[in-house]
Parts: C-alpha cells; structure tokens; sequence
C-alpha cells in the first residue's frame, strides 16, 4: 500500500518479478488532511483484502520523501492494517509534531527508515522512547534489502497480546472500545467443556478471553513535539 499513487509506477516496476500488487488510495494528497488520508489508506487495504485476494497478513505500508510522515501517522492510528511499514528518505517530524504518535501501537508494526546521517539522531530518539524502529542509511541499500524486510514480516491476526492506544478515527471493536484482548495458550485455550459440551464461563470461541482495562495514555518520550 501506498501512501503516494504518483509513486505507483516506479513500485509496479520494482515489484513486477515479485508478484506483489500495488495499491494506492483514491485521494487528493495535497488537499487531504492526514486523517483524510488514513481513512483513504484504510479503505483502500480494506477494499483490496475483499475484492483482490489480497492476503490481509502481508499488507505493507509505505512512502517516500513527504509522504514519510505519514507512514508513521498512519500506523499510529490503524496499526490493526499493517505486517510492517518503510519510510524512504523523509522525515517523521511532521508527524511527531501531531503529538498523535504512541510508541504502543508500533507493538506489532516495525517501521524500517532509510534516511540520511542526520536523520539518525532521531531515529535514535524515537528508539528509546519504545518506537519498533530500524534506521538505515540510504547509501548501499538496494531495492532487494527493502523487499527482503518487508517479506520477512507478516501480520498476526490474534497476536498473543495487543497493547495500543484508541486512536483510530474509524476505531474497531478491538482498538477503539479499550478492551485488551490477549489470546491464551494451545493448553489453557477456553474451548468447548468435554463433558457438558458447552463453552465454559468466560470462554470465547478461538481462544480469546477480552479483559476490561484502564486506558492511561503512554508516553512517548517527548515532553513536546518542539524537542525534536
């Protein structure tokens, strides 16, 4: 998925002997505000898993120059859509500067960043305050060690623990509604009782047992978006 569709051609060009396909979302990008743009990608992902046969545990994110920030926005606030996301060049600042980052819903959604050297001091930064990050510098990597990361990430559909902040403008049952759903192990999976035939109390089908919590933002790291 990307963010950019006047970056289409050039990804089709890199991917045609891979057999992935390239999406991109029907909006006016210099026109849209971010959220705008996030519901176009969502819907786009959305559309693509339904109508395409696209395989909804490989779906990747990704921009390139100003189109970086909104990698990061975007899995920050759908992080539920995406196995990973790639950021070529750019910069995330105008995304941190949204104060609407949580290093929490990155959990589950590494980001590689190819930048340049003074992109690192950030990278770092974001790092340290709990951003599944990886920096790399620009210089000697190639389009196969883009392609590489992305394949050897995919997306788990119950992961065993989701820890996130409801941010999603179109928030799911999962994320928006501040339950934590943690999906139990092979031996203790809640299933049906052997001898009543029955779910027992408390049991949901598939092994997933919903736990009411707390919501307590998380923070980031950065007292305020002017320290980066």
């Amino acid at each position: 998925m990307l963010v950019d569709g006047a970056d289409a051609a050039q990804w089709q060009t890199w991917t045609k002997d891979l057999g992935w396909q390239v999406i991109a979302p029907a909006v006016d990008a210099a026109n849209a505000s971010p959220d705008l743009r996030v519901q176009a990608l969502a819907s786009a992902v959305e559309a693509a898993i339904r109508n395409a046969g696209v395989d909804a545990a490989r779906v990747y994110l990704a921009g390139r120059g100003s189109a970086a920030a909104v990698v990061f926005y975007a899995i920050s606030r759908v992080p539920d859509l995406w196995a990973a996301g790639i950021a070529l060049g750019g910069s995330p600042k105008p995304a941190v500067d949204t104060n609407r980052l949580f290093s929490a819903n990155f959990t589950n959604v590494p980001v590689l960043w190819i930048g340049e050297s003074g992109d690192q001091a950030l990278a770092e930064k974001l790092k340290s305050a709990g951003f599944n990050l990886e920096w790399r510098l620009a210089k000697g990597v190639t389009n196969g060690d883009v392609f590489q990361w992305l394949a050897g990430h995919q997306r788990d559909e119950f992961p065993v623990s989701i820890d996130c902040e409801p941010t999603r403008p179109r928030s799911r049952a999962a994320i928006g509604s501040g339950w934590r759903v943690r999906r139990q192990r092979a031996q203790r999976r809640a299933s049906l009782d052997a001898h009543s035939g029955r779910l027992r109390r408390g049991a949901r089908p598939g092994g997933l047992q919903l736990q009411r919590h707390r919501w307590r933002p998380r923070r980031t790291g950065f007292a305020s978006s002017r320290e980066i």
